[in-house]
């Protein structure tokens, strides 16, 4: 301290640190100025090791408000989580929350139970509307797309309304890689339903 070493004054409670040149307050108590002050440790939380914040957190189950710590209040069929944020707890596997409770998901007829587990979704073949899971009516000449919810026309059709209708391409044209529409050769532009050349007078 301004080029000369001064003694250190450890409080009462405390100790020097591994450097020998500063001081930490024992488990229990807290730094506050130069003093080490008593940590009061509130209901359903225990003495922590950290030299910064209050010296304590809460017990697993609680959660801080105000400067003490509150019971989480999990609802049936709902286990807990050890996270800071949200509810505190999540709903078990083929239930969903709702209002602070955890309701169970209804999966219907050709449905199943999502990856998530608070969400279903319809079996290849069927789509979801509503609450049901209704067959995919896949017209002549058409295929199920691949996500097994919907339809595609084959090469050379293409969807109008609910049908699957053919159509041929004009002149200098060919089937696109989609399979359902046609483009133009090198050296045409598509006009309506028509390729023209390119150095053709527009």
């Amino acid at each position: 301290n301004n080029a000369a070493c001064v003694s250190l004054k450890v409080p009462q409670n405390g100790f020097l640190d591994f450097s020998g040149n500063d001081w930490l307050c024992k488990r229990g108590f807290l730094k506050s100025g130069e003093t080490c002050k008593a940590i009061r440790i509130p209901t359903n939380a225990h003495a922590d090791d950290s030299a910064h914040g209050e010296g304590w957190s809460c017990d697993r189950g609680s959660r801080e408000t105000r400067g003490s710590c509150a019971r989480i209040m999990v609802p049936a069929n709902a286990y807990l989580i050890s996270t800071g944020y949200g509810a505190g707890w999540e709903c078990e596997r083929g239930f969903r929350s709702a209002a602070g409770k955890c309701t169970r998901v209804e999966v219907p007829e050709h449905g199943y139970l999502r990856d998530s587990g608070d969400d279903w979704a319809c079996a290849r073949g069927f789509k979801r509307i509503a609450d049901r899971c209704e067959t995919v009516a896949i017209p002549a000449n058409g295929y199920l797309n691949g996500r097994g919810d919907g339809w595609q026309c084959e090469r050379g059709f293409r969807a109008e309304g609910t049908r699957c209708l053919a159509f041929q391409p004009p002149p200098h044209a060919q089937i696109d890689y989609s399979g359902n529409d046609w483009r133009c050769e090198d050296g045409y532009r598509r006009e309506a339903k028509a390729c023209i050349a390119q150095n053709s007078a527009r």
